[in-house]
């Protein structure tokens, strides 16, 4: 019931039962090891830069505290406090959904961006409405559409009138109008 020093190894061969505050300079745990609270860790600067919290049961990393995949720290993904960054080191960055699932990119409002469906369409948006998607024999744009030049091979069917400024020329065949 006193305080005990050790100059040399300890060698324990059953359980060992601390209570109370216990700091250690180097731990090798060989097995299991059991964590029942909140844990830290501590980066470079000695501040908690990546910590796991109990109640909210999460793991949490303070801005520019980095996650990194494979042996080279291939793949990184981080918050820097104004945006969020995944830096994809080496090789393609593949996102693949399910058979059954899309690929999908909104707005944290629920707006969709982009949507990808397996195997068939990919839909474009503006601010929650479909402007573009994809189709087996082409594209279908809706709303109006503002192009610089367009030129056409192959048939051409409009449904409707087909309106040309009034400095415009149109041709036909070799004859321009």
């Amino acid at each position: 019931s006193g305080v005990s020093t050790f100059s040399d190894n300890i060698d324990a061969n059953a359980n060992l039962d601390v209570d109370g505050h216990t700091e250690l300079d180097d731990v090798n745990v060989s097995g299991v090891t059991t964590f029942k609270d909140d844990v830290e860790f501590h980066g470079a600067t000695g501040i908690t830069s990546i910590s796991f919290d109990k109640s909210d049961n999460s793991l949490k990393f303070v801005d520019n505290a980095k996650l990194k995949l494979g042996n080279g720290g291939d793949l990184e993904l981080y918050h820097t406090g104004a945006r969020s960054e995944i830096i994809n080191n080496i090789g393609d960055l593949v996102i693949q959904p399910g058979i059954d699932s899309s690929l999908l990119l909104r707005s944290q409002s629920g707006k969709p961006h982009f949507k990808g469906v397996h195997d068939a369409e990919v839909e474009i948006y503006h601010s929650g409405n479909k402007k573009l998607q994809t189709l087996g024999f082409g594209i279908t744009v809706f709303g109006t559409t503002l192009t610089q030049q367009l030129n056409v091979t192959g048939v051409s069917t409009f449904l409707d009138d087909v309106i040309v400024g009034t400095s415009a020329t149109v041709g036909f065949g070799t004859t321009a109008y």
